[in-house]
């Protein structure tokens, strides 16, 4: 069966099409739609889509997304409507796409620090915008 069958049954699709079908609307930077994956559909299986499963999955994937996947995908999280922000799944999305975020920009905050003080060629301040925009989003984060 395909998603669009399921979906005219009123079926909830299994969790492995539910997220490839997400990596794939991914793959293609159509963010709003990977959301509305997840936004419009009752899931019913939560730990399919823990923080830990989302990690998992990008792990997994790593291939198929670009650098900045994740900042987007956020960006786009924002815009979503506040009844779609309360579900389970959405926020264990964004939770997980705030980790990857959060340890890429510390590895790339670290080596471009690095780069600064031996080389003198790249300021630290190269990384600063969007570490601006993450402590916006999350919080935390030094630059």
């Amino acid at each position: 069966m395909t998603w669009m069958h399921l979906t005219e049954v009123d079926r909830i699709p299994p969790p492995p099409l539910v997220k490839e079908r997400f990596c794939i609307k991914l793959e293609k930077d159509y963010y709003a739609a990977a959301l509305s994956c997840i936004t419009t559909q009752n899931l019913g299986e939560l730990q399919a889509f823990s923080k830990t499963a989302w990690l998992k999955l990008f792990k997994e994937n790593a291939e198929r997304f670009q650098n900045d996947t994740f900042v987007r995908l956020v960006d786009e999280g924002i815009l979503v409507n506040r009844s779609d922000r309360s579900n389970p799944v959405f926020q264990n999305l964004m939770a997980a796409c705030g980790e990857v975020d959060r340890i890429r920009l510390a590895g790339a905050a670290g080596s471009t620090r690095e780069t600064v003080s031996t080389t003198q060629t790249e300021p630290v301040l190269e990384m600063c915008p969007k570490a601006n925009h993450m402590m916006i989003l999350y919080g935390h984060f030094t630059c």
